[in-house]
């Protein structure tokens, strides 16, 4: 379907992962407690599959609401509805999971030393300049 290259999704790290990503739901051997700085999309699955394997989860956001960049690509987009609705389902999953999401928050080094684990989700700046290879969307 794609020409032997390797399929990728922003959204949806399950695809053409489907086994990886089973396996990563195990339940882990010891309960930790995980930080996740940032609350885009990549922030908002890490903190999903964590939850989903037994973690204490806080995420840390530096603005006032969840999704990153998907806000800014939803304010001139034909997607907005369908990105508007992602927002609102990371949203609700992360409550249903309990994860705690603290808004209007910067992670400091003295937040990192009460975590277990921190992974660093504050998301990506592409390069601008002529010539520069673009970023590529396959999903």
């Amino acid at each position: 379907m794609f020409n032997g290259q390797r399929t990728q999704c922003v959204i949806n790290p399950k695809l053409s992962q489907e086994t990886r990503a089973e396996a990563s739901l195990r339940t882990g051997a010891e309960q930790k407690r995980v930080l996740i700085v940032g609350a885009g999309p990549a922030g908002c699955e890490a903190a999903m599959v964590a939850a989903e394997r037994g973690h204490a989860v806080t995420v840390m956001e530096r603005d006032g609401e969840l999704g990153g960049q998907l806000r800014a690509w939803s304010a001139a987009s034909f997607l907005n509805t369908e990105i508007e609705h992602m927002i609102n389902f990371y949203k609700v999953e992360l409550e249903r999971l309990k994860v705690e999401v603290q808004l209007n928050t910067e992670a400091s080094e003295a937040d990192l030393e009460n975590y277990d684990e921190v992974l660093l989700a504050t998301g990506t700046v592409t390069d601008d300049k002529p010539g520069a290879p673009s970023m590529q969307w396959i999903c």
